[in-house]
């Protein structure tokens, strides 16, 4: 995951993607396997929640279309 503060883009590889409808959704349970054993979604979840504290105005996603304005506010509905 990368964070890039001049561009305020988040770029969350794998974890976060595009949601086909303009926001953001956690990546498949199935896809935590190789991060950690025993990682659950609920876990990843927190682990993210310090995103909701960056100025997040891009989320620039590996899979789906990109969220290109209130990225904050697209990380707090994945989130949640």
């Amino acid at each position: 995951m990368l964070w890039l503060p001049r561009l305020r883009a988040l770029v969350p590889g794998d974890r976060l993607l595009g949601d086909d409808r303009g926001g953001l959704r956690m990546c498949p349970p199935g896809w935590l396997r190789y991060l950690q054993p025993g990682l659950t979604e609920d876990e990843l979840r927190e682990a993210l929640r310090p995103l909701l504290e960056l100025p997040v105005e891009l989320v620039l996603v590996s899979h789906g279309e990109p969220v290109l304005e209130d990225g904050g506010a697209a990380v707090e509905r994945a989130l949640s």
